[in-house]
Protein backbone atom coordinates (compact mmCIF):
# COMPACT_ATOMS: atom_id res chain seq x y z
CA UNK A 1 0.00 0.00 0.00
CA UNK A 2 1.28 3.56 -1.06
CA UNK A 3 1.21 5.96 2.13
CA UNK A 4 2.76 8.96 3.17
CA UNK A 5 5.14 7.39 5.73
CA UNK A 6 6.29 5.02 2.92
CA UNK A 7 7.09 7.76 0.41
CA UNK A 8 8.89 9.23 3.42
CA UNK A 9 10.70 6.56 3.99
CA UNK A 10 12.08 6.11 0.85
CA UNK A 11 12.97 9.80 0.22
CA UNK A 12 15.28 9.30 3.56
CA UNK A 13 17.38 6.96 2.13
CA UNK A 14 20.69 8.35 0.00
CA UNK A 15 22.81 5.88 -1.97
CA UNK A 16 26.12 4.84 -2.02
CA UNK A 17 26.91 6.02 -4.95
CA UNK A 18 23.61 6.17 -6.02
CA UNK A 19 19.93 5.27 -6.46
CA UNK A 20 18.59 3.71 -9.54
CA UNK A 21 14.55 4.97 -10.21
CA UNK A 22 12.20 3.50 -12.60
CA UNK A 23 9.05 4.30 -12.74
CA UNK A 24 6.69 1.90 -15.58
CA UNK A 25 3.10 1.70 -16.46
CA UNK A 26 2.00 -1.42 -16.27
CA UNK A 27 -1.76 -0.53 -16.78
CA UNK A 28 -3.64 -3.35 -19.29
CA UNK A 29 -5.49 -0.25 -20.60
CA UNK A 30 -2.05 1.04 -22.10
CA UNK A 31 -0.16 -1.95 -22.65
CA UNK A 32 -2.12 -5.24 -23.50
CA UNK A 33 0.44 -7.11 -23.92
CA UNK A 34 3.01 -7.92 -21.22
CA UNK A 35 6.10 -7.79 -23.83
CA UNK A 36 5.03 -4.19 -24.84
CA UNK A 37 5.71 -3.53 -20.63
CA UNK A 38 8.87 -5.20 -20.78
CA UNK A 39 9.92 -3.56 -23.83
CA UNK A 40 9.49 -0.28 -22.06
CA UNK A 41 11.41 -1.26 -19.35
CA UNK A 42 14.48 -2.18 -21.94
CA UNK A 43 14.35 1.34 -22.99
CA UNK A 44 14.47 2.69 -19.36
CA UNK A 45 17.21 0.44 -18.53
CA UNK A 46 19.26 1.61 -20.99
CA UNK A 47 18.78 5.40 -19.93
CA UNK A 48 20.00 4.31 -16.42
CA UNK A 49 22.77 2.75 -18.18
CA UNK A 50 23.77 5.20 -20.40
CA UNK A 51 23.52 8.19 -18.20
CA UNK A 52 25.79 6.13 -15.42
CA UNK A 53 28.12 5.68 -18.38
CA UNK A 54 27.88 9.40 -18.90
CA UNK A 55 29.64 9.94 -15.14
CA UNK A 56 32.76 8.34 -16.31
CA UNK A 57 32.82 6.02 -12.31
CA UNK A 58 33.34 3.06 -13.05
CA UNK A 59 31.60 2.09 -9.37
CA UNK A 60 28.65 3.63 -10.27
CA UNK A 61 28.19 1.69 -13.91
CA UNK A 62 28.64 -1.28 -11.67
CA UNK A 63 26.27 -0.54 -9.10
CA UNK A 64 23.77 0.48 -11.91
CA UNK A 65 24.31 -2.49 -13.56
CA UNK A 66 23.09 -4.44 -11.11
CA UNK A 67 20.60 -2.48 -9.87
CA UNK A 68 18.94 -3.13 -14.15
CA UNK A 69 19.23 -6.88 -13.22
CA UNK A 70 17.62 -7.11 -9.94
CA UNK A 71 14.59 -4.96 -11.31
CA UNK A 72 14.04 -7.17 -14.35
CA UNK A 73 14.49 -10.29 -12.56
CA UNK A 74 11.54 -8.49 -10.16
CA UNK A 75 9.28 -8.00 -13.02
CA UNK A 76 9.97 -11.58 -14.29
CA UNK A 77 8.63 -12.91 -11.37
CA UNK A 78 5.04 -11.27 -12.55
CA UNK A 79 2.81 -8.38 -11.56
CA UNK A 80 -0.91 -9.09 -10.73
CA UNK A 81 -2.28 -6.16 -12.89
CA UNK A 82 -5.81 -7.10 -12.24
CA UNK A 83 -4.67 -4.57 -8.96
CA UNK A 84 -1.89 -2.85 -10.19
CA UNK A 85 -1.02 -0.35 -13.30
CA UNK A 86 1.73 1.52 -12.43
CA UNK A 87 5.21 0.52 -10.41
CA UNK A 88 8.11 2.17 -9.04
CA UNK A 89 11.48 1.00 -8.76
CA UNK A 90 14.14 1.85 -6.64
CA UNK A 91 17.72 -0.25 -6.18
CA UNK A 92 21.28 0.53 -5.28
CA UNK A 93 23.28 -2.70 -5.76
CA UNK A 94 26.26 -1.44 -3.65
CA UNK A 95 24.25 -1.30 -0.83
CA UNK A 96 21.70 -4.29 -1.37
CA UNK A 97 18.92 -1.76 -1.71
CA UNK A 98 15.40 -2.52 -3.14
CA UNK A 99 12.01 -1.19 -3.00
CA UNK A 100 9.22 -2.03 -5.67
CA UNK A 101 6.09 0.04 -4.90
CA UNK A 102 2.67 -1.05 -7.11
CA UNK A 103 -0.06 1.34 -7.07
CA UNK A 104 -3.39 0.69 -8.71
CA UNK A 105 -2.74 3.84 -10.49
CA UNK A 106 -1.12 4.91 -13.77
CA UNK A 107 2.52 5.78 -13.76
CA UNK A 108 4.24 7.67 -16.65
CA UNK A 109 7.47 6.08 -17.88
CA UNK A 110 10.59 7.40 -16.16
CA UNK A 111 14.04 6.88 -15.38
CA UNK A 112 16.78 8.45 -13.21
CA UNK A 113 19.86 8.03 -11.50
CA UNK A 114 20.34 10.26 -7.83
CA UNK A 115 21.80 10.41 -4.79
CA UNK A 116 18.08 9.53 -2.83
CA UNK A 117 15.04 7.93 -4.81
CA UNK A 118 12.75 10.37 -7.26
CA UNK A 119 9.57 10.30 -5.67
CA UNK A 120 8.09 12.90 -6.91
CA UNK A 121 5.71 11.17 -8.91
CA UNK A 122 4.49 8.55 -6.18
CA UNK A 123 4.48 12.63 -4.31
CA UNK A 124 1.54 13.59 -6.90
CA UNK A 125 -0.38 10.82 -7.30
CA UNK A 126 -0.92 10.89 -3.10
CA UNK A 127 -1.37 14.73 -3.53
CA UNK A 128 -3.90 14.56 -6.18
CA UNK A 129 -6.14 11.14 -5.22
CA UNK A 130 -6.68 11.71 -1.27
CA UNK A 131 -8.55 9.03 0.98
CA UNK A 132 -12.51 9.64 0.56
CA UNK A 133 -15.47 7.94 2.21
CA UNK A 134 -18.46 7.62 0.04
CA UNK A 135 -21.78 7.70 1.84
CA UNK A 136 -24.58 6.38 -0.53
CA UNK A 137 -28.36 6.95 1.32
CA UNK A 138 -31.61 7.10 0.49
CA UNK A 139 -35.02 6.54 3.54
CA UNK A 140 -34.01 2.99 4.04
CA UNK A 141 -30.05 2.00 3.51
CA UNK A 142 -26.92 3.11 3.84
CA UNK A 143 -23.61 2.20 2.12
CA UNK A 144 -20.01 3.77 2.83
CA UNK A 145 -17.60 3.11 0.82
CA UNK A 146 -13.88 3.63 0.97
CA UNK A 147 -11.63 5.56 -2.29
CA UNK A 148 -8.24 5.44 -2.81
CA UNK A 149 -5.66 5.79 -5.27
CA UNK A 150 -8.36 4.92 -7.47
CA UNK A 151 -9.59 1.68 -5.72
CA UNK A 152 -13.33 1.60 -4.13
CA UNK A 153 -14.39 -0.71 -1.35
CA UNK A 154 -17.49 -0.99 0.84
CA UNK A 155 -16.78 -0.46 4.58
CA UNK A 156 -20.17 -1.01 6.04
CA UNK A 157 -23.63 -1.38 4.84
CA UNK A 158 -27.08 -0.90 6.64
CA UNK A 159 -30.55 -1.30 5.90
CA UNK A 160 -33.88 -0.57 8.64
CA UNK A 161 -36.81 -2.63 7.45
CA UNK A 162 -39.25 -0.55 5.62
CA UNK A 163 -42.69 0.31 7.88
CA UNK A 164 -45.67 -1.44 8.33
CA UNK A 165 -49.37 0.39 6.44
CA UNK A 166 -51.07 -0.62 10.25
CA UNK A 167 -53.90 1.02 11.90
CA UNK A 168 -53.57 4.07 9.06
CA UNK A 169 -57.86 4.13 9.34
CA UNK A 170 -57.52 5.36 12.59
CA UNK A 171 -55.87 8.72 12.02
CA UNK A 172 -55.67 10.27 9.15
CA UNK A 173 -51.67 10.92 8.09
CA UNK A 174 -50.63 9.05 11.40
CA UNK A 175 -48.81 6.12 8.38
CA UNK A 176 -47.08 9.12 6.68
CA UNK A 177 -45.73 10.71 10.50
CA UNK A 178 -44.46 7.05 11.03
CA UNK A 179 -42.72 6.84 8.34
CA UNK A 180 -41.27 10.19 8.69
CA UNK A 181 -40.33 9.32 12.23
CA UNK A 182 -38.89 5.98 10.98
CA UNK A 183 -36.80 8.12 8.25
CA UNK A 184 -35.73 10.30 10.70
CA UNK A 185 -34.26 7.45 13.10
CA UNK A 186 -32.28 6.09 9.83
CA UNK A 187 -30.95 9.17 9.40
CA UNK A 188 -29.65 9.60 13.21
CA UNK A 189 -28.41 6.24 12.90
CA UNK A 190 -26.87 6.80 9.16
CA UNK A 191 -24.99 9.79 10.88
CA UNK A 192 -23.73 7.42 13.57
CA UNK A 193 -22.07 4.82 11.58
CA UNK A 194 -20.56 7.54 8.98
CA UNK A 195 -19.08 9.20 12.18
CA UNK A 196 -17.36 5.90 13.39
CA UNK A 197 -16.18 4.80 9.54
CA UNK A 198 -14.32 8.52 9.65
CA UNK A 199 -12.56 7.74 12.77
CA UNK A 200 -11.25 4.31 11.62
CA UNK A 201 -10.55 5.62 8.10
CA UNK A 202 -9.20 9.01 9.04
CA UNK A 203 -10.42 10.48 5.20
CA UNK A 204 -9.36 13.61 3.64
CA UNK A 205 -12.70 14.53 2.77
CA UNK A 206 -16.49 12.89 2.91
CA UNK A 207 -18.78 12.60 -0.37
CA UNK A 208 -22.40 12.06 -0.16
CA UNK A 209 -24.92 10.88 -2.43
CA UNK A 210 -28.52 9.61 -2.74
CA UNK A 211 -32.23 11.42 -3.48
CA UNK A 212 -32.16 15.27 -1.86
CA UNK A 213 -33.98 14.45 1.29
CA UNK A 214 -31.96 11.74 2.50
CA UNK A 215 -28.68 13.47 1.52
CA UNK A 216 -30.21 16.50 4.00
CA UNK A 217 -31.44 14.04 7.02
CA UNK A 218 -27.30 12.54 6.76
CA UNK A 219 -25.70 15.54 6.81
CA UNK A 220 -28.78 17.10 9.55
CA UNK A 221 -27.39 14.53 12.10
CA UNK A 222 -23.80 14.84 11.20
CA UNK A 223 -21.17 15.58 14.07
CA UNK A 224 -19.81 19.15 13.05
CA UNK A 225 -16.76 17.67 12.78
CA UNK A 226 -17.44 15.19 10.16
CA UNK A 227 -19.77 17.69 8.08
CA UNK A 228 -17.10 20.01 7.72
CA UNK A 229 -15.18 17.57 5.60
CA UNK A 230 -18.21 16.95 3.29
CA UNK A 231 -16.09 18.23 0.39
CA UNK A 232 -19.42 17.19 -2.77
CA UNK A 233 -22.72 15.53 -3.73
CA UNK A 234 -22.04 12.42 -6.16
CA UNK A 235 -25.31 11.54 -8.50
CA UNK A 236 -25.56 8.11 -7.53
CA UNK A 237 -28.11 5.30 -6.74
CA UNK A 238 -27.43 3.55 -3.11
CA UNK A 239 -26.77 0.16 -5.49
CA UNK A 240 -23.97 1.77 -7.67
CA UNK A 241 -20.99 -0.43 -7.88
CA UNK A 242 -17.25 0.54 -7.46
CA UNK A 243 -16.69 1.35 -10.81
CA UNK A 244 -20.00 4.06 -10.88
CA UNK A 245 -18.55 5.26 -7.73
CA UNK A 246 -14.33 5.35 -8.62
CA UNK A 247 -15.79 7.68 -11.94
CA UNK A 248 -17.71 9.82 -9.92
CA UNK A 249 -15.33 10.65 -6.83
CA UNK A 250 -12.64 11.14 -9.94
CA UNK A 251 -14.61 14.20 -11.12
CA UNK A 252 -14.80 15.63 -7.33
CA UNK A 253 -11.44 14.74 -6.81
CA UNK A 254 -10.06 16.45 -9.62
CA UNK A 255 -12.26 19.78 -8.90
CA UNK A 256 -11.04 19.50 -5.33
CA UNK A 257 -7.83 19.32 -6.16
CA UNK A 258 -7.66 21.91 -8.90
CA UNK A 259 -9.26 24.30 -6.33
CA UNK A 260 -6.51 23.60 -3.00
CA UNK A 261 -3.36 23.82 -5.37
CA UNK A 262 -4.87 26.83 -7.25
CA UNK A 263 -5.01 28.54 -3.54
CA UNK A 264 -1.50 27.08 -2.98
CA UNK A 265 -0.16 28.75 -6.09
CA UNK A 266 -2.29 32.34 -5.05
CA UNK A 267 -0.61 32.61 -2.05
CA UNK A 268 3.33 31.33 -3.25
CA UNK A 269 3.09 34.33 -5.46
CA UNK A 270 1.22 37.13 -3.11
CA UNK A 271 3.93 36.21 -0.66
CA UNK A 272 6.72 36.40 -2.69
CA UNK A 273 5.98 39.12 -4.41
CA UNK A 274 5.51 40.79 -0.73
CA UNK A 275 8.83 39.18 0.16
CA UNK A 276 7.21 37.86 3.23
CA UNK A 277 8.02 33.89 3.53
CA UNK A 278 7.79 32.89 -0.44
CA UNK A 279 10.07 32.51 -2.64
CA UNK A 280 10.88 31.42 -6.61
CA UNK A 281 13.19 30.14 -8.92
CA UNK A 282 15.15 26.69 -8.49
CA UNK A 283 18.06 29.10 -6.82
CA UNK A 284 15.98 30.41 -4.35
CA UNK A 285 14.54 27.14 -3.32
CA UNK A 286 17.70 25.52 -2.89
CA UNK A 287 19.07 27.99 -0.83
CA UNK A 288 15.80 27.70 1.77
CA UNK A 289 15.86 23.98 1.61
CA UNK A 290 19.29 24.35 2.82
CA UNK A 291 18.20 26.16 5.56
CA UNK A 292 15.87 23.96 6.28
CA UNK A 293 13.13 26.51 5.57
CA UNK A 294 11.02 24.77 3.44
CA UNK A 295 7.25 24.09 4.73
CA UNK A 296 5.84 23.58 0.94
CA UNK A 297 7.10 22.89 -1.87
CA UNK A 298 5.70 23.80 -5.24
CA UNK A 299 6.77 22.47 -8.21
CA UNK A 300 5.36 22.38 -11.98
CA UNK A 301 4.87 18.28 -13.18
CA UNK A 302 8.19 17.82 -15.45
CA UNK A 303 10.18 20.30 -14.26
CA UNK A 304 13.87 19.30 -13.36
CA UNK A 305 17.44 20.57 -14.11
CA UNK A 306 20.69 19.23 -14.00
CA UNK A 307 22.72 20.33 -11.23
CA UNK A 308 25.19 18.94 -8.22
CA UNK A 309 25.08 17.73 -5.11
CA UNK A 310 27.60 17.42 -2.02
CA UNK A 311 28.57 14.22 -0.90
CA UNK A 312 29.34 15.65 2.24
CA UNK A 313 26.62 17.95 3.39
CA UNK A 314 23.93 17.37 1.01
CA UNK A 315 23.30 20.61 -0.21
CA UNK A 316 22.60 21.10 -3.56
CA UNK A 317 23.08 23.32 -6.65
CA UNK A 318 21.83 23.92 -9.70
CA UNK A 319 24.69 23.87 -11.77
CA UNK A 320 27.41 22.14 -13.53
CA UNK A 321 29.41 19.52 -11.05
CA UNK A 322 33.23 20.16 -10.32
CA UNK A 323 35.01 22.31 -8.17
CA UNK A 324 34.07 23.02 -4.41
CA UNK A 325 30.89 23.15 -2.27
CA UNK A 326 29.63 26.73 -1.77
CA UNK A 327 28.78 25.74 1.57
CA UNK A 328 31.28 23.30 2.93
CA UNK A 329 33.88 22.62 0.71
CA UNK A 330 33.99 19.35 -0.37
CA UNK A 331 34.21 18.34 -3.68
CA UNK A 332 30.84 18.49 -6.18
CA UNK A 333 29.31 15.92 -8.34
CA UNK A 334 27.16 15.55 -10.75
CA UNK A 335 23.08 15.35 -10.19
CA UNK A 336 20.65 14.39 -13.13
CA UNK A 337 18.11 16.39 -11.76
CA UNK A 338 18.39 18.41 -8.81
CA UNK A 339 14.68 19.33 -8.41
CA UNK A 340 13.84 15.49 -8.07
CA UNK A 341 16.28 15.52 -5.49
CA UNK A 342 14.29 18.93 -3.31
CA UNK A 343 11.23 16.88 -3.89
CA UNK A 344 12.71 13.82 -1.88
CA UNK A 345 14.79 16.38 1.21
CA UNK A 346 11.78 18.27 1.32
CA UNK A 347 9.27 14.66 1.66
CA UNK A 348 11.77 13.29 3.98
CA UNK A 349 11.63 16.42 5.97
CA UNK A 350 8.16 16.45 6.46
CA UNK A 351 7.16 19.69 4.32
CA UNK A 352 4.69 19.42 1.98
CA UNK A 353 4.92 19.03 -1.67
CA UNK A 354 2.31 19.99 -4.28
CA UNK A 355 2.90 19.38 -7.58
CA UNK A 356 1.32 21.38 -10.41
CA UNK A 357 0.18 20.71 -14.04
CA UNK A 358 2.99 23.24 -15.77
CA UNK A 359 0.30 25.60 -17.06
CA UNK A 360 -0.77 26.45 -12.95
CA UNK A 361 2.44 27.55 -12.11
CA UNK A 362 3.03 30.89 -13.05
CA UNK A 363 6.04 31.45 -15.62
CA UNK A 364 7.43 34.07 -12.76
CA UNK A 365 8.02 31.27 -10.78
CA UNK A 366 10.66 29.66 -13.02
CA UNK A 367 8.75 26.25 -13.00
CA UNK A 368 9.19 25.85 -8.35
CA UNK A 369 8.61 28.20 -5.81
CA UNK A 370 8.39 27.33 -1.74
CA UNK A 371 6.52 28.86 1.70
CA UNK A 372 9.05 29.07 3.99
CA UNK A 373 8.49 28.06 7.17
CA UNK A 374 7.50 30.69 9.80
Amino acid sequence: MLTASRVRDLAAHTGDPAVASVYLDVDGRHRPVWADCVTAFDHLADQLVRRAAQRGDLSLSRSVDGDVARMRAWLQAGVDRERTRGVALFACAEQDYFEAVEVPAPLRDDAGVGAVPRVGPLVALLDGRRRALVALVDRRRLRVLRSELGEVSEVLAAEDPEPRAVDTSVEVGSFERHDGEAAEVHYRRAAGLVEQACRDAAPDHVLVAGPDDAVAGLTRHLPPPVAATVAGRLHLATTAGPAEVAAAVDGIEDAVDRARRAAVVEQLMARAGADDGGVLGIEHVLHALAAGKVGTLVVADGFGVAGSSCPSCGALHAGAAGGPCPVCGAELVACDDVVAAAVARSVAANASVVVCPAGELDAAAGGIGALERW
